[in-house]
């Protein structure tokens, strides 16, 4: 209801509106003009317009495979009729759009490191879209990799160098435009900033404030960055400057193992293992490059001092371990008792299971039986085959009023011969055979 004089001549503001009508595209309205002597009724109706500003975009959160964002309804559309109740958001690269809803967020992940996203927000309601808002983002560098802390002594002074990995970018990515260094010396942390064509430092060169004490140990990190901002630093790699990297005394079976690693140098370290056994006192030394198994008999406790010396000064001890009343391991021995087996009851079913094993023991012996006797069968009638034939094949006198051949014995004519031999050559190419051998002789009769 609206108070005044002048009816035709009425200013009417309607907004914000309520939530509940928020995505319609119309209004009605019942507006009664009065004054003081009469009162007047009226229906207006007003149209939703779309979102008039383009949202405002706040970047959440970014690595070097994710992005989130979100956003805001401009400051100047808190007056329209009908506020933007949902989004519409794309990535350019992906060209795949995601409503949002109401929601006026959205987070990306599973990106490429070192790489420029657009992404595009859309405000709109049911009478129309807004204008859109659109940001940049870029993907932080991946992690740098190989990160390496080498320790070498030159004439007695420690030298330390840091290496790294240079990242592995697609064809698109973001350049890298430097390196961060974290050097932690002991408990204190050092931090440089180095350019992207270097991959090694010499330590003490790039951090003049680490100390070069002996052992103190030295850890190393290093972190790509581009135009985004700082990746995630590497692993740490860590040396202890000593030229006795690690040193083991381990008892064994009557002797004891010494184990020494040491740091380059230059001139080479010496490692010497003394041994003090029982009071009597013996030392074994080798040249080491990188590590020794050193074996030394023995039976008794001992005391064992590894020692560090340089090649070219072996009377100067430069560091040295004690190992104190190192014990070696003792010989096993056989027990003298023998320990005797328990002996159980066999239950009934042992007694079954034994009782059918014997049958079938006693069918397999049968079976082996049967097929013994059947071998020496064909063994014997082979031998009897053989014999016979070896008999046929002998030579035998022919007899003929006085006269005797040398031929097999024939009986009665040649249109009926019989060859006495084996039954396998009893055949009618053998009976020919014999008949063409004896076509000369004149005689009636043979035996």
């Amino acid at each position: 209801m609206v108070d005044g004089d002048d009816r035709d001549n009425v200013s009417l503001i309607i907004g914000p509106v309520d939530d509940r009508f928020l995505g319609q595209s119309s209004f009605t309205c019942n507006i009664v003009l009065q004054n003081s002597i009469t009162s007047r009724a009226a229906i207006l109706t007003v149209l939703a317009i779309p979102p008039e500003y383009p949202p405002m975009i706040t970047v959440d959160d970014v690595t070097l495979d994710s992005i989130s964002i979100s956003w805001t309804i401009s400051e100047n559309d808190t007056n329209s009729i009908c506020a933007p109740v949902m989004y519409n958001v794309t990535m350019a690269t992906t060209a795949v759009t995601n409503s949002t809803g109401s929601l006026s967020m959205i987070s990306y992940t599973g990106l490429s490191p070192s790489t420029t996203y657009t992404i595009t927000v859309t405000p709109y309601n049911n009478a129309g879209a807004g204008p859109p808002a659109n940001i940049t983002v870029t993907t932080l560098p991946p992690t740098v990799t190989g990160v390496d802390l080498s320790l070498m002594f030159v004439n007695r002074s420690v030298d330390i160098t840091g290496t790294w990995m240079v990242p592995q970018l697609g064809p698109s990515a973001v350049a890298i435009v430097n390196y961060t260094l974290a050097l932690t010396v002991n408990s204190t942390s050092l931090n440089i900033t180095v350019p992207a064509s270097t991959t090694s430092v010499d330590i003490f060169d790039a951090f003049p404030t680490a100390s070069r004490a002996r052992s103190t140990n030295y850890s190393l990190s290093v972190a790509a960055i581009n135009s985004a901002g700082t990746g995630a630093f590497s692993d740490l790699d860590t040396v202890v400057s000593n030229y006795l990297q690690a040193v083991s005394v381990t008892p064994a079976v009557e002797k004891i193992t010494v184990l020494c690693t040491v740091a380059q140098s230059s001139p080479r370290a010496i490692c010497a293992a003394i041994f003090t056994c029982d009071s009597n006192s013996f030392a074994e030394s080798v040249t080491l490059s990188s590590g020794i198994l050193l074996d030394v008999s023995a039976n008794s406790s001992c005391n064992v001092t590894v020692r560090l010396i340089l090649s070219d000064e072996p009377s100067v001890t430069l560091e040295q371990v004690l190992f104190s009343n190192v014990l070696p391991l003792e010989q096993p021995t056989s027990s003298l008792a023998t320990p005797q087996p328990t002996v159980v009851p066999p239950s009934r079913d042992t007694v079954q299971d034994q009782g059918n094993n014997v049958f079938v023991i006693a069918g397999i012996a049968v079976a082996v039986v049967l097929a013994v006797v059947i071998a020496m069968v064909v063994v014997v009638l082979i031998i009897m085959c053989w014999h016979r034939r070896q008999k046929a094949n002998k030579k035998l006198p022919l007899r003929s009023n006085g006269v005797s051949v040398d031929k097999p014995i024939i009986y009665r004519s040649a249109q009926n011969v019989v060859m006495e031999t084996c039954p396998a050559y009893q055949s009618t190419d053998a009976m020919k055979k014999v008949e063409a051998d004896y076509e000369d002789l004149s005689v009636n009769e043979y035996y």
